[in-house]
């Protein structure tokens, strides 16, 4: 009698918690150096002007039930995290995974498979430094084989450079948009690859 197949492969996805900024810049000028007023608008020509704006716009492009849409429409089957893996997508975000655990913290499903492997998106943010800005989404990939703690885990983030952020005028907010989504929906490809 024929033994049963082993259960396949499981890559389990789970949706990001959202959107964010972050302002990169790191200026760092020794008062008395140069004056006030001058290092004063070194700085001020780098920050994010309205950083709750941003993070509206943002939200708006991005909801939340978009973000799962555009994970549920991978094609998972020709990337290399997911070829050959049965995937599991999870409309709820991985509550226990964090920057502090990510390396120890027991799986975020259960799974019969002897082969069991996550991605985790954290969410999606606009960057801005001295010299770029970026949107970023940022993800763990944890790799646990047959056992219960992670053999493999990473932290990292896609990122693409995005020009004319944060629109001026409606016109720059409807192209804003698109690119927003657009550069959103590349990052999952590049996540769904990630070694």
């Amino acid at each position: 009698m024929a033994q049963p197949a082993p259960p396949a492969c499981e890559l389990h996805v789970f949706s990001g918690f959202g959107v964010g900024v972050n302002d990169a810049t790191q200026i760092k000028i020794e008062q008395g150096v140069i004056g006030n007023e001058i290092r004063d608008g070194v700085l001020n020509m780098f920050r994010i002007k309205d950083p709750a704006a941003v993070q509206a716009f943002l939200a708006e492009a991005l909801p939340p039930a978009d973000q799962l849409a555009m994970i549920k429409s991978v094609d998972y089957s020709k990337t290399l995290r997911g070829k050959g893996r049965t995937v599991i997508i999870h409309d709820q975000p991985a509550q226990n995974v964090t920057i502090f655990n990510f390396k120890k913290e027991p799986k975020s499903a259960a799974a019969s498979s002897e082969c069991y492997s996550e991605i985790v998106i954290s969410g999606t943010y606009f960057e801005k430094s001295t010299l770029t800005k970026k949107l970023k989404t940022s993800y763990f990939v944890r790799d646990f084989g047959s056992g219960a703690a992670p053999v493999r885990a990473k932290f990292t983030a896609a990122s693409a450079a995005i020009s004319n952020f944060p629109p001026k005028n409606v016109e720059d907010a409807i192209i804003a948009r698109e690119s927003v989504r657009l550069i959103a929906e590349q990052h999952l490809i590049t996540i769904a690859n990630t070694k």
